[in-house]
């Protein structure tokens, strides 16, 4: 796990949002988890225009790193970079070495394990409130546990964190600027 960029921080609310390159299946040879953290509302609103911006110059609805040439990719990096308040955090799992994948576990376990490894690092790294944002998708442990339901949990049970201390949900990256950015880190870690 890796933590980059700044790290003096203020007291708003923190954003974080998170999302993935590549899969869990038997291409590629690595999975990512990335997250973007904005520490206040100020940083937040500063890198939506930057999303929004960008899309216009692209002429698209959504950013998605798979879509970006080296250019624009390392342009927007460095916008984004700029950013004060800013940090990301990403995981990055070779998967040849994860006996879970090995042992044909349901490949949303997985998942959700390697999202709580993540998200543990982001709530040993802040005592403010969190809003995490993840990538929607099918993410259930069990068809009554859903991905948001463990990592309350796990929060709870590690850390000692109710649920008036963070709030977790899972959005569309098409309407969630910050999960864009999120797909830029992941697949730029990724590539």
């Amino acid at each position: 796990l890796v933590i980059i960029f700044n790290s003096s921080y203020d007291a708003d609310m923190i954003h974080v949002y998170i999302d993935e390159s590549g899969n869990l299946g038997k291409s590629g040879r690595y999975f990512v988890l990335a997250a973007a953290v904005f520490r206040d509302d100020k940083s937040n609103q500063k890198a939506k225009r930057l999303v929004r911006k960008t899309q216009a110059r692209q002429k698209c609805k959504e950013i998605k790193s798979s879509r970006l040439g080296f250019v624009e990719r390392q342009e927007l990096l460095n916008r984004l970079i700029k950013i004060e308040e800013f940090e990301c955090f990403y995981l990055v799992i070779q998967k040849s070495q994860v006996s879970l994948l090995w042992q044909h576990n349901p490949k949303n376990l997985i998942y959700n394990y390697f999202a709580r490894l993540l998200v543990d690092e982001i709530f040993r790294s802040y005592r403010e409130y969190l809003y995490i944002i993840l990538d929607q998708r099918s993410t259930s442990v069990k068809s009554m546990n859903s991905l948001v339901d463990y990592l309350s949990i796990s929060a709870f049970a590690n850390f000692r964190k109710s649920t008036s201390e963070f709030m977790l949900e899972q959005c569309d990256s098409r309407a969630v600027y910050g999960l864009q950015l999120a797909d830029l880190i992941s697949g730029t870690v990724y590539q």
